[in-house]
């Protein structure tokens, strides 16, 4: 995915991305995917997150639900709710 910050400097990121009729998931890696430009993050205030989980739909209304069952897997270091309201860059990810 392609996005262009205020700087104009347009940046690669992995994505991935599973849509269904009620519920989406879309996951994003906060580096972009060019070498030397690992500063460009897309979610800039949350430097510590090597990715960024959007989920929206019927299966994830219980977001405490949604952390526990990732925090089990065991690659997964930490795991945080961060409301889209809060982000500076929430414009990345309203579609």
């Amino acid at each position: 995915m392609k996005f262009s910050k205020k700087n104009k400097r347009s940046r690669n990121y992995l994505h991935y991305a599973q849509e269904g009729e009620v519920n989406i998931v879309k996951l994003f890696k906060n580096k972009p995917n060019e070498e030397g430009k690992a500063k460009d993050l897309l979610v800039p205030e949350h430097p510590h997150f090597d990715f960024i989980l959007l989920a929206h739909g019927e299966a994830f209304e219980d977001i405490n639900r949604l952390q526990e069952l990732l925090r089990n897997i065991p690659s997964i270091e930490l795991v945080a709710f961060i409301p889209l309201a809060a982000l500076k860059t929430k414009e990345y990810f309203i579609f």
